[in-house]
């Protein structure tokens, strides 16, 4: 019975897509879940702005407030605040550890406290759209006369909840470098972001959904309207919560054809002009590094790029140079506040893995190779480039002092949203002939790699806080 069952499902694409993004969700869920609760308080990059954003937002208030020159943030109850920071005697210490009862302690920390000014000024310019999940399960302890700590658990599983559905999604509708994606979704890096009150677990489910949907630009899926409005939401939604990703905008151009060249302009238009409307009336009042003075400037470093354009290019391979083996490290996996490094076996296998998705990739389907197909892949390549480009610059204005010859302040995991972009690259026509053996060699990376994950996850989370 089971062997006809499987053979069925080996043998129809949907059917497998459907069976390969359940596989992933089945083992993937339980991981996340156990990373909610063996991650100490707010011991994710950010999280407590994160929280206090969240917060914010779920108490209805969408544009956060400038506190003063050089901070921003909002008006929120003692209790939270006070939460937010309980534990930041833990992060940076790879020696000290954390007991259930000092996470029992943070009981004391309610809603029903006086009000004061809270500043999260890195968190207060995202625009609320990734933070829905997490504030409606803030939101839900606090309307329940529960605990900060108890909601920031509930914001928490919300946001696995969302990133589940997303991520599963994803891999159900793609038809082309799916082991890819899955790879990607599962990385301990990702799934520690998932796991967390951050709005960047939703943004990279968010990304992988986006992708999934232009694979099928070409497809009966993009004769629907639904689909189209689908797109122009998502990308909106992405390009004001990260504006340099601003290139992904004109992506579809490259992708649509004359047919769908019209609809391929709605939603460049869209999506920047959304993304215009936040940046002015979001992000601008509460942004504190667009001065002209001051250690960190953006606008003189913006300046300074201006004339000499040439420094962009010397900045980000002396960057990459410097730092390259550790962003990719942090890409596959460092928890904590960066201090809790995975086992030196993960990297290695994450590695390997990688390599396994794309050969299996290769072997199920060919490349075309019509003009259309070429310009396809260039676009994909420029989307990518500039968009790393974009977002190490972004690094460079906002965080970089004035003078540096390095950018700093870069993570690995700030790649890992437009890094799903790869998946594009990978060839879309089925090799018959293969498709069963590479079906189910999918089925089996898609069961062994996030288990791989989901084992190094879990231990880290346990050596290094418990």
């Amino acid at each position: 019975m089971y062997r006809r069952f499987f053979a069925a499902v080996l043998s129809d694409e949907t059917a497998f897509r459907r069976l390969f993004a359940f596989l992933w969700a089945l083992i993937i869920g339980p991981v996340l879940v156990g990373m909610v609760f063996l991650t100490p308080p707010i011991q994710v990059p950010d999280e407590e702005h994160h929280f206090l954003r969240a917060a914010q937002i779920g108490e209805g208030h969408l544009i956060g407030d400038r506190l003063s020159p050089w901070n921003s943030g909002g008006t929120l109850p003692h209790g939270a605040v006070n939460f937010a920071y309980r534990f930041n005697d833990i992060r940076f210490h790879a020696d000290r550890k954390i007991t259930v009862g000092q996470v029992l302690n943070a009981r004391d920390d309610h809603w029903d406290t006086p009000r004061e000014q809270a500043p999260f000024p890195n968190t207060v310019i995202y625009a609320p759209f990734f933070y829905i999940p997490q504030a409606i399960g803030i939101d839900a302890g606090r309307l329940l006369h529960r605990s900060a700590l108890v909601s920031l658990y509930l914001g928490r599983l919300a946001s696995v909840l969302g990133c589940l559905t997303l991520g599963a999604l994803a891999l159900a509708i793609t038809n082309r470098g799916r082991m890819v994606m899955a790879v990607i979704l599962s990385l301990p890096m990702t799934l520690t972001l998932c796991a967390s009150c951050s709005q960047d677990g939703l943004f990279i489910t968010s990304c992988a959904l986006w992708v999934a949907l232009m694979t099928h630009m070409r497809g009966p899926m993009a004769e629907h309207r639904w689909y189209w409005v689908v797109l122009i939401a998502l990308m909106s939604a992405l390009l004001a919560s990260k504006p340099p990703y601003i290139m992904m905008a004109f992506l579809p151009f490259f992708f649509a054809g004359r047919k769908h060249w019209r609809f391929a302009s709605y939603a460049a238009a869209v999506s920047i002009g959304v993304m215009l409307l936040w940046s002015i009336y979001g992000m601008h009042p509460v942004d504190i590094t667009s001065g002209g003075s001051g250690a960190v400037s953006g606008k003189r470093q913006a300046l300074r790029l201006f004339h000499h354009p040439w420094v962009a290019v010397t900045l980000i391979v002396h960057t990459a140079v410097t730092f390259g083996s550790s962003l990719y490290q942090q890409y596959l996996g460092v928890l904590g506040w960066l201090d809790a490094a995975a086992p030196l076996w993960f990297y290695r296998s994450a590695s390997f893995a990688f390599a396994l998705s794309v050969i299996s990739a290769l072997i199920a389907r060919r490349y075309a190779w019509g003009l259309t197909d070429w310009i396809e892949r260039l676009g994909v390549l420029l989307v990518l480039l500039a968009t790393f480009c974009g977002v190490s610059l972004a690094l460079y204005m906002i965080w970089t002092p004035v003078g540096e010859s390095l950018i700093l302040g870069l993570q690995g995991r700030y790649y890992l949203g437009f890094s799903l972009l790869f998946a594009l690259l990978f060839p879309q026509i089925l090799r018959l002939r293969f498709a069963v053996l590479s079906r189910g060699v999918d089925a089996a990376l898609v069961i062994a790699v996030p288990c791989l994950c989901g084992v190094a996850a879990l231990e880290t989370l346990v050596l290094r806080y418990w």
